[in-house]
């Protein structure tokens, strides 16, 4: 039988959640569970959707994608999802994405024990390496440096 104040308490504040502010930040998923969290910074990179499809294309799960989020970014992951016969679902919310706010988080049913799923963190970015060419300086930029 149940305490009073415990049915009181439940009545009032809801029934308690095992790591709600994790849940919430992963758009409804814990983290374990997460192959891939990308924020709206992630999102403006010029790599993002072709290292997204690889992502998609090598593990079957589902891709939560943010409501609030442009309806741009929300039909370009839901094609990706698709063209890969992915399951995708819409998370509420009220909140605007801000840069940090992960607005795209690829989940499996089971625990998957990635240390960090950010997309960040996955696909570390490497600026396009320019060729310097061996151009003559002048005698006169030799001699005053």
């Amino acid at each position: 039988m149940k305490d009073v104040n415990e049915i009181l308490e439940q009545g009032i504040h809801g029934k308690p959640e095992l790591k709600a502010d994790e849940k919430r930040q992963y758009l409804g998923n814990f983290k374990e569970r997460a192959y891939v969290a990308a924020t709206l910074k992630d999102t403006q990179r010029e790599d993002f959707w072709p290292l997204m499809s690889q992502c998609l294309e090598n593990k079957e799960a589902t891709l939560y994608i943010h409501s609030e989020l442009n309806s741009h970014l929300q039909s370009q992951a839901i094609q990706h999802a698709q063209k890969y016969k992915r399951h995708f679902c819409i998370v509420s919310r009220q909140e605007k994405p801000g840069p940090d706010t992960i607005v795209f988080v690829y989940a499996d049913n089971v625990a998957v024990h990635i240390d960090d799923p950010a997309f960040s963190t996955q696909f570390q970015y490497t600026q396009p390496q320019t060729t310097s060419k061996n151009t003559k300086t002048s005698l006169w930029k030799r001699l005053f440096k």
